[in-house]
């Protein structure tokens, strides 16, 4: 319940992994929107799992820097 009116996450330097950030992409996306996933360890399989997120069109600022997703993971 929460999730729905969350605005602001940010989670700098969480190791979040892949698997993370797959969870993340499942959470109800109404109201987010700044997302700082900086230094989480996201990879290129937790950057396919964010794109694949509804909730990313709604988001005015995104973070992605140093996650290691190399030109897979920015497609």
């Amino acid at each position: 319940p929460f999730a729905r009116s969350l605005e602001v996450l940010r989670l700098r330097d969480v190791l979040l992994g892949e698997a993370g950030a797959a969870s993340l992409a499942r959470l109800p996306s109404a109201s987010l929107r700044v997302l700082d996933l900086e230094g989480c360890a996201l990879g290129p399989q937790g950057a396919a799992a964010l794109a694949a997120w509804p909730g990313l069109a709604g988001l005015e600022a995104l973070s992605l820097e140093d996650n290691d997703i190399g030109p897979v993971g920015a497609r």
